[in-house]
């Protein structure tokens, strides 16, 4: 697409607009026929409508649900995983299995509108349309800034094009906003505006340049320095984090556990804002065979991120492996709110509530099951245990 906003672009600078129109109706006919198959209509709707890209339908509409849930403020940033199990469509779960996970919904704008809310997504769209209006302004009657403007243009047409089905990664994305803000600096170069001068006489018109707005300039500083404090959060928990994974230990040495287990410790205070890299630690710590360290850890991590399944099963997984069911059913519960349609998670509840003699607990539990599943094999497990249990 870029290549081809490049042409008409040269086409319209060479003033051959007895070619450009048609051209351009057939690029807007062809591209609608494309995006009418990809929806898997048409002759080419088998061949267009591929796995991978109704994957990303379904990821766009757990992300659309996630905006109407949380309309101002999103999920957060970086939380789309977590609410991913709680927002993606029933049918995706079905064809796919339960324990299908994503932590990005494979197009910025809508990553951008789950995560930062409506408002963001709203003035990310008003961005990318106030880049097209001012290279439509600038390229109208073009100048000799008029080559690199299009060239510049046709390659951000191409990233956004692949920003709308692509994960939203900061090394990717940044080229998105550096595209984008050098063609508007260079939209406003060498554009010319007619203006009345303020003279006596009879009227003349000059040319004269648009000039840059004022606030440009100490807006992209201010900009930079608040982008680098931002950032420098994330540093410094990475920065620990690889510092603790690097740290020596050995099984038989109990000294270098212990060194290990502080290192560990120290990082996740730093990571307390990120339940994934708090998973991670705690793996570690387990890993160690620093079992009751581990599950303080993790019951700690619980409690600071109640809306992460991953910081939820660090401890119910835990309390299982050791048959600790009455002090595993409020994670359990838990995880069961977080994932509702898992119907693995409905069958670890029912067993669970079974083995501390709640009845009628596993027969809620189980009966979701049923509800959500079509894997014979846990229909049939649920169709025992509800047997079992005397219903």
């Amino acid at each position: 697409m870029g290549l081809t906003v490049a042409a008409l672009g040269s086409l319209w600078i060479s003033n051959k607009k007895a070619v450009f129109y048609p051209l351009s109706a057939l690029v807007v006919v062809g591209s609608t026929f494309l995006i009418y198959s990809m929806y898997g209509y048409g002759p080419l709707g088998a061949t267009l409508f591929q796995y991978t890209l109704k994957l990303r339908f379904r990821y766009w509409q757990a992300a659309i649900e996630m905006m109407q849930n949380h309309p101002w403020l999103g999920v957060g940033v970086d939380s789309y995983g977590e609410y991913f199990r709680r927002s993606k469509p029933l049918a995706l779960i079905l064809s796919n299995g339960p324990e299908l996970m994503t932590n990005n919904s494979h197009s910025t704008p809508f990553q951008l509108g789950a995560t930062l809310g409506v408002p963001f997504f709203l003035i990310y769209v008003s961005l990318q349309i106030y880049v097209i209006i001012r290279f439509i302004k600038a390229f109208r009657n073009p100048t000799e800034n008029a080559k690199p403007l299009l060239a510049l243009f046709s390659i951000w047409v191409a990233f956004q094009l692949q920003s709308l089905i692509s994960l939203d990664q900061l090394g990717l994305s940044i080229w998105g906003w550096v595209l984008g803000a050098a063609i508007i600096g260079l939209s406003f170069d060498g554009v010319a505006v007619v203006l009345p001068p303020v003279v006596k006489g009879p009227k003349k018109v000059e040319r004269t340049k648009e000039v840059t707005p004022a606030f440009l300039k100490p807006g992209i500083a201010i900009g930079a320095i608040v982008g680098f404090m931002i950032a420098l959060v994330p540093i410094r928990a990475d920065l620990a984090m690889k510092a603790a994974m690097e740290t020596p230990w050995s099984q038989e040495d109990e000294a270098s556990k212990q060194a290990r287990l502080a290192t560990l410790t120290a990082a996740i205070k730093t990571l307390e804002h990120d339940p994934t890299y708090v998973s991670q630690a705690i793996t570690e710590v387990y890993k160690m065979g620093k079992i009751e360290e581990g599950l303080a850890l993790a019951k700690v991590g619980a409690a600071l991120h109640p809306e992460s399944f991953d910081s939820q099963f660090m401890v119910v997984d835990m309390l299982e492996q050791n048959q600790i069911w009455k002090d595993a059913i409020p994670y359990r519960k838990r995880t069961s709110e977080l994932d509702p349609m898992n119907w693995n998670v409905w069958m670890a509840y029912a067993r669970d509530l079974e083995n501390t003699g709640d009845k009628a607990g596993a027969k809620f539990a189980l009966n979701k099951v049923l509800e959500f599943t079509n894997d014979p094999k846990f229909i049939a497990d649920a169709k025992n245990g509800l047997t079992r249990l005397g219903f």
